[in-house]
C-alpha cells in the first residue's frame, strides 16, 4: 500500500471560486426574498384549504432556503391554522416541518415530539409515503440519542413501507440506517446484508457519493470485528472511487480512517503519512470536522515516541473538541495526561486527567438524561401503534361485521324468493284443478 499522494490546490481557483460563491450567495437571497414576499401577498388574499397550502408552499421555501428558524415560525402557523379549520392532515404537516426546523436547530428531544404528534395525526390516513417518512425521521431522532433498539424497529416499520411504494431513491439510505444501528447493536451479518443491499442498489443507480460512503460503512463494520485486512481493502476501495470522482471530503475521511485502522494495528509509522494527508486536505477544504484526524495523529505519535509531536497534536484536538463530553475527547485528555507525564510535566498531566475525569461524569449525566426522555418517546410512540393497531382490527371487524350483514341479508333474500315461488307455483296448480 503506498502513502497518499499529495494534493496542490490552486490559490486563483480558490479565489475565484470563493468570489462566485458569494455573488451566488447574493443572487440566491434577493431571490429568496422576493418569492416569500410573492407568497406573502397571496396568503393575504386566500382563505381556507387554499391558504393553507400557501402556508405549506412558504414553509418548504424556508427549508429549502436554509432559514430554519423561519421555517419552524411558519410551520408553527400552518399548524395551529390547520387545528382551527379542521384540516388534521396539514395539521401533521404542519407538526412534521416543525420537528425537521427543530432538528436543524439542534433540538432533537422537541423534534422528537413534533414527529411523534405527526404521526398521532398520520395514523388515520393510509398515506403510506407519510408514514414512511415520520417513522424514518422518529428513528433517525432515536438513533442520534443512541436509543438504538427503537431506532432499527422504527426504520423496520419505515423500510417496510418503502419497499410497498418502491421508494427505491429512499431505500438505500433506510438500509444503511438499519446496518448502522445493526453495528452498535453488535448484529454484525445482519448489517453487512444492510450495507450490501443498498450497496447494490446505488451501483444499479450509478450513485458513486454513496457508494464510496456504502464502501467506508462496510470497512469500519469490518474494523470493529478486528478484520483489519479487510477494513483496509474497503477502506481503499472507497479512498480511491472518492479520489476518481472528485469527493474530496470523503477522500479525506476516508484517510483518516485508513491511519486509524494502521493504529489499531500498532503501525503507528505507516499511519502518519495517511493522517497527515487526510489533515492538510480538511484544511484546504475549510472542513472544521479535524478533531478526530487531530487525536488520531497524537496516537500515532505518540506510538513512536515523538512526545512533543503527540502533546502538540492531542492539544489541537483537545482544541477542536472544545468541552463537549464525548468519547473522543474524554480518550483525548487521558492520553494528553499520559503524554505530559512522560515529558515530565507533571502539573499539566494532573490537570489533564482531572478533566478526562469531569468530561467522563458529564458524558454518563448526559446519556442518563438522554435514556430517560428516550424512554418517555419510546412510551409514548407504542401508545401511538397501539392505537393504530386498534383502529386497524376495529376496520376488519367492521368489514368482516359488514361481509356477515351482507351474506344474512343474501341468504334472507334467497329464503323469501323461495318461498314466493312455492307459493306461486301453488297458486297455478290450484288453477289448473278448475
Amino acid at each position: 500500500m503506498t502513502p497518499p499522494r499529495n494534493h496542490k490546490i490552486r490559490v486563483h481557483s480558490l479565489c475565484a471560486l470563493l468570489i462566485l460563491q458569494v455573488l451566488f450567495l447574493y443572487s440566491g437571497q434577493a431571490s429568496g426574498t422576493a418569492v416569500a414576499d410573492s407568497l406573502r401577498l397571496e396568503l393575504a388574499a386566500s382563505r381556507g384549504a387554499h391558504h393553507l397550502q400557501l402556508q405549506e408552499k412558504l414553509v418548504l421555501h424556508y427549508w429549502e432556503s436554509g432559514n430554519y428558524h423561519e421555517c419552524y415560525l411558519q410551520a408553527v402557523q400552518l399548524r395551529d391554522l390547520s387545528k382551527k379549520w379542521n384540516f388534521p392532515v396539514l395539521e401533521a404537516e404542519g407538526w412534521y416541518h416543525m420537528a425537521r426546523a427543530a432538528t436543524r436547530k439542534g433540538q432533537e428531544g422537541q423534534a422528537l415530539q413534533y414527529h411523534l404528534e405527526a404521526l398521532r395525526l398520520r395514523q388515520h390516513s393510509n398515506d403510506a409515503l407519510m408514514l414512511m417518512k415520520s417513522y424514518h425521521n422518529i428513528g433517525v431522532l432515536f438513533h442520534k440519542k443512541e436509543a438504538y433498539k427503537q431506532a432499527k424497529e422504527n426504520y423496520t416499520l419505515a423500510l417496510g413501507l418503502a419497499r410497498m411504494r418502491d421508494q427505491t431513491d429512499v431505500i438505500p439510505t433506510i438500509l444503511r440506517n438499519l446496518g448502522l444501528v445493526s453495528k452498535e447493536l453488535r448484529f454484525f451479518r445482519l448489517a453487512q446484508g444492510y450495507y450490501e443491499e443498498a450497496l447494490q442498489m446505488v451501483n444499479a443507480q450509478g450513485d458513486t457519493v454513496k457508494q464510496a460512503m456504502l464502501l467506508n460503512h462496510i470497512a469500519v463494520l469490518k474494523k470493529d470485528q478486528g478484520e483489519y485486512a479487510e477494513a483496509l481493502r474497503y477502506y481503499e476501495q472507497a479512498s480511491e472511487l472518492a479520489q476518481n470522482t472528485n469527493q474530496q471530503q470523503c477522500e479525506a475521511y476516508c484517510l483518516n480512517n485508513i491511519g486509524q485502522v494502521y493504529n489499531l494495528k500498532k503501525e503507528f509509522g505507516a499511519a502518519i503519512p495517511y493522517l497527515e494527508q487526510s489533515l492538510r486536505m480538511k484544511e484546504a477544504l475549510g472542513d472544521k470536522n479535524q478533531g478526530g484526524t487531530l487525536f488520531n495523529l497524537g496516537i500515532a505519535h505518540y506510538g513512536v515516541q515523538e512526545i512533543d509531536e503527540a502533546i502538540s497534536y492531542l492539544s489541537q484536538a483537545s482544541a477542536a473538541f472544545g468541552d463537549f463530553a464525548t468519547g473522543e475527547s474524554i480518550q483525548t485528555h487521558r492520553l494528553l495526561s499520559q503524554a505530559y507525564e512522560k515529558a515530565g510535566l507533571i502539573h499539566k498531566a494532573a490537570a489533564s486527567a482531572e478533566k478526562a475525569e469531569q468530561l467522563q461524569q458529564e458524558h454518563e449525566e448526559t446519556q442518563q438524561y438522554h435514556a430517560a426522555q428516550m424512554q418517555e418517546a419510546a412510551a409514548a410512540l407504542d401508545n401511538i401503534k397501539r392505537a393504530m393497531d386498534n383502529a386497524s382490527i376495529r376496520q376488519k371487524k367492521a368489514k368482516i361485521s359488514g361481509m356477515i350483514t351482507l351474506f344474512s341479508g343474501g341468504v334472507a333474500l334467497i329464503v323469501l324468493i323461495s318461498l314466493f315461488v312455492r307459493k306461486l307455483r301453488r297458486a297455478q296448480e290450484t288453477t289448473y284443478d278448475v
